[in-house]
């Protein structure tokens, strides 16, 4: 398999993903405030990374890759409050 990121150097790829971790974290708290809100969100997020990619083929598979990470850490730290009765 070719890699198309070889180009990229860690420090940037990490960095991408790190700036996206706090729109994935955003994420989960427009879901809880409303379901709406979350769904748009997701949407529009991923129809803006899907189209830049397309157009500047820019790798946008790391862009979201850190808003899974946000998500994920979002979901959890949520879970842990709702068990510990927070919200």
């Amino acid at each position: 398999m070719k890699d198309y990121t070889a180009h990229i150097s860690l420090k940037e790829k990490l960095f991408r993903a790190g700036i996206h971790i706090p729109v994935g974290l955003f994420n989960v708290f427009c879901l809880y405030v409303g379901i709406v809100y979350g769904v748009l969100l997701f949407a529009g997020f991923f129809a803006y990374e899907i189209n830049e990619d397309w157009h500047i083929k820019d790798n946008a598979w790391l862009d979201i890759m850190g808003w899974i990470i946000g998500f994920g850490i979002g979901v959890a730290v949520l879970f842990i409050l709702k068990l510990l009765g927070v919200v």
